[in-house]
Parts: structure tokens; sequence; C-alpha cells
């Protein structure tokens, strides 16, 4: 049997077994056996049909909607991440500015920050050795984005840990950034010299050559 699709190519009946590639089923097996009684009772299927299943053409869009939506709802999904964006609601704001904020380690925010980048709910640039973030303009960004983006703000207006940390960020944007960053960097250096040095070394069973 030849496949038949419907003059809009919604669709495509094909027998069972025989898959398409970059297609995907749409309909149930149900529906399918549904459609071959209607079109056998008009006389436009042969007896010896096999059952069979209404299948689309693949969507790529549609694919690349959901994977934004999951990508998204994974963004807003833990609380640091959150309080970024409600963040840069003020303005840009330099990665140590963030962790300053946060009082997390540098690389846990860095984390945070490419999830948001890949979400597409911010947006970075770099000057010199300073990577600064924004929320995505809202000209250029989806609707979902921008749906994500409002959710987020008026689920934190009034909220205590947004308005700790709006004066919290008051108080680093007075600081000088460049300042601030090269005490992280030297914080984080000692802190990975000192995470080396509590390994320990192994001591010598008998230091002293006694038995």
């Amino acid at each position: 049997m030849q496949d038949t699709a419907n003059d809009h190519g919604h669709g495509t009946l094909a027998r069972s077994g025989h898959p398409r590639r970059f297609f995907q089923a749409s309909f149930s097996f149900g529906e399918g056996l549904r459609a071959i009684s209607s079109r056998r009772r008009a006389g436009g299927v042969d007896d010896d049909l096999s059952p069979c299943f209404y299948i689309t053409p693949y969507d790529e869009t549609s694919a690349s909607a959901v994977h934004r939506l999951i990508a998204v709802t994974r963004a807003l999904g833990d609380e640091s991440r959150v309080r970024i964006l409600e963040a840069l609601r003020a303005g840009e704001l330099c990665v140590c500015q963030i962790v300053a904020m946060l009082g997390l380690a540098p690389s846990t925010v860095s984390r945070h920050l490419a999830l948001l980048r890949d979400a597409g709910l911010v947006e970075a640039r770099k000057q010199g050795r300073w990577v600064y973030y924004r929320l995505v303009a809202a000209g250029s960004a989806p609707k979902l984005v921008r749906s994500a983006l409002r959710l987020v703000h008026e689920a934190l207006e009034g909220d205590v840990t947004a308005r700790d940390d709006a004066a919290r960020l008051g108080e680093i944007l007075a600081l000088d950034p460049e300042i601030l960053c090269c005490e992280q960097r030297s914080e984080t250096t000692a802190a990975g010299r000192r995470a080396r040095g509590g390994r320990g070394t192994p001591r010598p069973e008998n230091p002293g050559g006694k038995r």
C-alpha cells in the first residue's frame, strides 16, 4: 500500500512496522484503527490491510519550542538563579558583583549563569577581564522568555529575600568592581591552597628508625 497524505500535509497514513524518518506519532493506535474502519466502510481499504496509525512530519519548530520550555523551567528551578534574575532587573552586573551578592563560590555562580544564558534569559558581554550579565532585551526576547521574567518579578514582589538582595546589592555597587574581583580571586586562590594543604602528607610509619 502506498502512503497517503492529506491535502494539508498534516499527517500520513502508514502501515505499522514501516517507520518513516523525521516523522513522529501524533494520534493513538485506537484512532488509527477507527480511521481504517471508516475507510473500509467507504470501500477505500482492502480487507487484508494491517493496522495503521497516523504520523505527522517531525516539526523542528515545535521541538525547539519544547526544548526552550524545558531550558527555561530548569533555569527557574533554583533559588539562586531566580535571585540573579531579580537582581538583574536593576541593570547590568559583573560576575564578581553577583558572587558577592549570593555569597557563593565563583565556579558555582558561573554554572548558574551558564544555565540562565542557555535558557535565553540573560545576555553576557566581556569587557577586558570582566564579564557582565544583563536580562535579555525585551524587544528581542521570545514570548516564553518575557513571560518567565515577568513571572519571576511578580512572584518576588515584596519578598524578604529579594529586598535583602537589593539592599546588599546597593552596598556592592558602591565598591570598585575591579577591587572586588581581585579580592575574590585572591580568596579563591587561598581556598584552593588550603584545600590542597588539608589533604596532608602521609607520615612514615617509623620516622625514628626504631623498632
